[in-house]
């Protein structure tokens, strides 16, 4: 198979010290892709708050903005609130990214669902096989079930522009 971009192992970076510096880094980083004409799909999440407490989770598209609600109201004594049928309906820009095979996909985060094989583990999956970077965000405490899910084939990077630009600079030739 040929591919149009160099080989790059797919790729997390660790949320550390925490999940908001962490999600910046990805989001900047497909921003900076995308302002030099490269093809970035996939999607970041955004969360709203009032008092402290989640108000509203959506996953957006990063190339078309589309949004999809990825939270239930399920009231605050609920420990996960995530709904897994936006969580569904937004695996579409993911599989959309498969068949267009763009420069980079970003997802915003490797998390609980995609550890069970959940959320958007097949589509990430299958990107993965077709050699299509991929970069996320993981957890401290999903690291070794990131490590699992790729078969020790993927990265862990710092949550450094860094060490994220050493990643993908560091691309070989796909086979042809």
């Amino acid at each position: 198979m040929s591919t149009a971009h160099p080989y790059r192992r797919p790729a997390a970076i660790l949320a550390q010290p925490d999940s908001a510096t962490a999600q910046r880094r990805l989001i900047d980083f497909a921003r900076s892709l995308l302002a030099q004409g490269l093809r970035v799909q996939g999607l970041i999440q955004e969360t709203r708050r009032e008092a402290g407490r989640k108000t509203a989770m959506e996953l957006v598209e990063i190339d078309s903005g589309k949004r999809f609600s990825i939270k239930q109201n399920l009231g605050q004594s609920a420990s996960c609130q995530v709904d897994v049928q936006g969580v569904a309906d937004a695996t579409q820009c993911l599989r959309r990214a498969l068949a267009e095979r763009p420069d980079l996909v970003v997802v915003n985060k490797f998390s609980h669902l995609e550890s069970e094989g959940q959320g958007l583990a097949h589509e990430m999956l299958a990107l993965m096989a077709e050699e299509i970077p991929v970069l996320t965000t993981v957890a401290p405490e999903y690291r070794d079930d990131w490590e699992r899910f790729t078969g020790g084939l993927a990265v862990v990077l710092n949550a450094e522009d860094a060490a994220i630009r050493a990643w993908w600079s560091e691309g070989r030739p796909g086979p042809s």
